[in-house]
């Protein structure tokens, strides 16, 4: 969970754009790639020629996915990755928020309010694709939690909301931990079953519950009680517990640091090992390190302090990769500047010079991807630098297959991309962001564009539209529709099968 200090910082990174990849150059700083390619010649301005180009399929959604789904001007839609058989899912309400995807199974989880502060009657909805269903529609505040003429933000009422809503689905896709204000005065954890849509509440007791993150296994549920999130000076934290989602029995994960403000799941290593850090407002980010939730045992992996939003994990590999400055001045501290990659065990590699990058884990390139003011760079867990286009200017996204990337230029704002070994100019204009955060998910910027599962289309939103790029028409773009307009928060994501 990221303190409200993060929080704040992360609204005003907002306009950085999406996760995904690129290459270092020789007169920049960080490590120079052996073999890099060759760099790619000046774009140029060359507007789409007038020509008819094919038309989006006659077709309804895809019944084997993956599909995107969107807010558009009067909905939220679910659309083929091609651009076709878009289908409204439900009308647009005045607040939507994305509260989770699952890994697969093709559900996801939204919550609605009926004011445009998402304070009033807040609703978690699971829909499921590709029939469009909305599985159940459950109510998150009762008589305790729902806000009244009398109440005030910053009441104790408005911190419980802050974390309505989030959660994690389980690996299969079938059960969704998330935290509910139904029955008592604070967020509690509830457990979402599919299978018969019944609710179960976990928990009980005075604190409020907060970012649950399934095991690999789909056996436990990692979470944290806070009794007050602050005002940005970190939470007067309650415990970290774990359950058991099979029988509902609850433990104790480990003793709190007293100094912690708060703690956060970076992920999960494997079954049995979660890696977590914790969080102090006077020195940030502090004391990486995994915990066995079999034995206890807890293995420091960079015990000091790093930079708060510098911080990305591979979980198939359990490597880490971390930013940190001159932090000498913290208590215990000293000065760590540059990059590091930190391996499951506590081996630690420095990568590069740079102090902070925001960087990401990009599962299409099977990479780390981190940027300074001008460049975007990508690293493997081993060290090893994958091969993109070199002096992108930013995070990049990649198709499936590896071989093609699109990234925004935010310098001029248009957006560009090596499709076919080919470097294009694609479109003039604002590409439109959208993002999703919350308590219990951990910071990620969304995808530039949403590459179809054969690498042969993609969507992206820019200008108010949502537009589509394919292959049959040479990946020049063509318009869907419009989107959400700007006072309603824009969504774009994928949803599995």
């Amino acid at each position: 969970m990221k303190p409200l200090a993060a929080l704040l910082m992360i609204t005003c990174l907002a306009a950085i754009t999406a996760c995904q990849a690129v290459p270092v150059s020789p007169a920049s700083e960080g490590p120079t790639p052996a073999g890099s390619p060759e760099p790619l010649p000046e774009a140029t301005d060359t507007a789409q020629p007038e020509r008819e180009l094919a038309p989006i399929p006659a077709r309804p959604l895809d019944t084997q996915g993956p599909w995107a789904v969107f807010t558009g001007a009067d909905g939220l839609y679910a659309i083929n990755l091609d651009g076709s058989g878009q289908t409204l899912l439900m009308s647009l309400p005045p607040y939507l928020k994305l509260s989770a995807v699952a890994p697969q199974g093709g559900r996801f989880s939204i919550i609605s309010a009926e004011d445009t502060n998402g304070t009033v009657n807040l609703t978690l909805h699971i829909l499921r694709l590709p029939d469009g269903v909305v599985e159940a529609s459950l109510p998150l505040t009762g008589p305790l939690t729902e806000p009244g003429p009398q109440h005030q933000p910053g009441d104790a009422i408005y911190e419980t909301m802050t974390v309505l809503g989030s959660g994690d689905w389980s690996p299969d896709g079938q059960q969704l931990a998330f935290e509910g204000g139904m029955d008592s005065d604070n967020a509690d954890l509830y457990l979402y079953n599919s299978t018969d849509a019944t609710v179960t509440r976990l928990t009980s007791g005075p604190s409020n519950d907060f970012s649950p993150r399934w095991s690999p296994d789909g056996k436990y549920i990692v979470h944290m009680g806070a009794s007050t999130f602050g005002s940005g000076a970190g939470y007067e934290m309650s415990g970290v517990w774990l359950s058991n989602a099979r029988d509902g029995t609850i433990s104790d994960l480990y003793l709190l640091d007293p100094k912690s403000g708060a703690e956060t799941i970076l992920g999960w290593a494997d079954a049995k090992t979660v890696i977590v850090y914790s969080f102090t407002a006077s020195c940030s980010t502090y004391n990486l390190r995994s915990v066995d939730i079999e034995t206890g045992e807890v293995i420091p992996l960079w015990p000091g302090y790093f930079n708060q939003l510098d911080i990305a994990f591979d979980p198939a590999s359990g490597t880490t990769l971390l930013f940190s400055g001159d932090l000498s001045s913290c208590e215990g501290g000293s000065d760590t500047r540059g990059g590091y990659l930190v391996s499951r065990t506590g081996e630690v590699q420095r990568i590069s010079d740079l102090e902070g990058s925001f960087p990401v884990w990009n599962t299409d390139l099977n990479a780390f991807v981190y940027t300074d003011p001008q460049l975007a760079y990508a690293i493997r867990p081993d060290g090893s630098t994958p091969q993109y286009p070199p002096d992108l200017s930013d995070h990049p996204a990649v198709s499936p297959d590896g071989r093609q990337f699109v990234w925004r230029e935010p310098f001029d704002g248009g957006l560009y991309g090596q499709i076919d070994s080919e470097f294009r100019w694609l479109l003039a204009g604002e590409v439109q962001l959208s993002r999703s955060d919350g308590f219990g998910v951990s910071f990620s910027l969304p995808p530039i564009a949403l590459w179809s599962a054969d690498s042969r289309s993609f969507l992206f939103a820019a200008d108010g539209l949502l537009l589509a790029s394919r292959v049959e028409n040479d990946f020049m773009h063509q318009t869907i529709t419009e989107i959400a307009s700007s006072e309603t928060p824009f969504l774009l994501f994928k949803v599995n099968p």
